[in-house]
């Protein structure tokens, strides 16, 4: 063989060398799907809003004195006619009358607490409950700064202590109590102070005690011709005051959040959402909260990188009677369960317990060599994941299953 004819055949045979090196580190090394693994958590999907409430709403013209005594709180009924607030003449007397209702309060609170009828049937670890959530309540009040909302726990503690006294002492009385605060009372009223002037109410509605110029502005009519580009203009720079009138009239207890998302959050909201009537809103204002809604309007217009999502509620209390603009979080999902990634999940045919041909979402999954396909029991999904329940039953995906996340050509294999 000549030296060339040499030189090709050594040539070729390297090549070969080369080629079968590979080919065995391609079979050694080569996984031919993605995986990973199926696990139980939280999934919650939220959104950032940026808002501002509409509400039906009277401003009540009188002006805001030093010496005001509300009649009701915010978020109250208030009937057609009513006296909403009186005037007096100086600071005294409105301590004088809230001294005087706080001992009615606690001497109601005694009554009821050593009424036998009231205390017969009950249990002792119950009521040894209730007074431990108490306690709790007052403790997270005022480390969450909420301490308006602290008479109504502490009466309600009050009224617990002293039904517990009188369960463990049947002997027990407050009538002594009683006497001294009917004494009080009798001795308060009798020095009664009188009224200088009252504000009355022109219609029936709820009460707020804080006006702040967007009475007449943002009103349940702006939602007839409401625009991205409108709620942009109002967010853009808000003028919150507090002006000096009385309060206002809230006339029913229903009220709208306006809200500017992106173009691509409003997603979120439509398709596959189109059952969906209520989200929850967590709000972070003077006291944290969660409310169900309604989804009241999608505004989506082209070309606009934002969106608008108007929600609607009766959920009326203290805060939201004066709550204006806010920045709370949509909870659209919030579902406990093994989180599977939707470019996993894959429609099969499968044979439902009766031994009918079905089709159902569900996974690849990989067991040793073999892949499987198992069914997910769905209990939520969206553009993102599948909430797949647990399930013992093994034909359904289970928690540290290995998952294909990615593969070509996906069917089942013997092992």
């Amino acid at each position: 063989m000549n030296s060339l004819g040499m030189k090709i055949a050594v040539a070729l045979l390297s090549a070969a060398m080369i080629a079968y090196v590979c080919y065995q580190a391609y079979t050694a090394f080569y996984e031919p799907y993605e995986t990973q693994t199926a696990a139980i958590g939280e999934y919650i999907q939220k959104v950032e809003l940026n808002g501002f409430f509409l509400r039906d709403e009277i401003v009540l013209s009188a002006k805001r004195t030093d010496v005001v005594n509300y009649n009701y709180e915010n978020a109250q009924k208030v009937p057609r006619s009513a006296v909403v607030a009186s005037i007096y003449q100086n600071e005294s007397d409105l301590h004088h009358l809230r001294r005087l209702e706080l001992l009615r309060r606690h001497r109601d609170i005694l009554e009821e607490a050593q009424d036998r009828e009231s205390i017969d049937g009950m249990k002792l670890d119950l009521l040894n409950k209730q007074i431990s959530a108490s306690k709790l309540e007052l403790v997270r009040y005022v480390d969450e700064g909420r301490l308006d909302e602290l008479a109504d726990t502490e009466e309600r503690l009050m009224l617990e202590i002293g039904k517990f006294s009188i369960f463990v002492d049947p002997a027990l009385s407050y009538e002594d109590t009683l006497s001294l605060i009917n004494g009080q009372i009798a001795s308060l009223e009798a020095t009664l102070p009188v009224a200088q002037g009252s504000i009355t109410s022109e219609e029936a509605g709820y009460f707020a005690n804080v006006v702040d110029g967007y009475e007449a502005v943002l009103v349940p009519e702006l939602l007839e011709d409401l625009t991205v580009e409108g709620v942009e203009e109002i967010l853009r720079d808000p003028q919150v005051r507090q002006l000096d009138n009385i309060g206002k009239l809230e006339r029913d207890n229903r009220w709208y959040f306006v809200a500017l998302i992106t173009a691509r959050e409003a997603e979120l909201f439509t398709l596959p959402y189109e059952n969906r009537q209520t989200v929850q809103l967590k709000f972070n204002s003077e006291s944290v909260r969660q409310v169900t809604v309604s989804i009241e309007q999608l505004i989506v217009e082209r070309d606009q990188e934002n969106a608008v999502v108007v929600f609607s509620s009766t959920a009326l209390d203290g805060d939201f009677a004066v709550m204006r603009f806010e920045k709370p979080q949509a909870i659209l999902a919030d579902y406990t369960g093994i989180i599977l990634p939707k470019e996993a999940v894959r429609v099969s045919k499968v044979t439902d317990v009766e031994g009918n041909d079905i089709t159902a979402k569900g996974v690849y999954v990989q067991i040793g060599d073999a892949v499987r396909f198992k069914r997910a029991d769905v209990i939520y999904e969206d553009n993102y994941v599948l909430i797949s329940r647990p399930n013992a039953n093994e034909s359904y995906i289970a928690n540290y299953d290995q998952i294909i996340t990615k593969g070509k050509d996906l069917h089942e294999t013997a092992g």
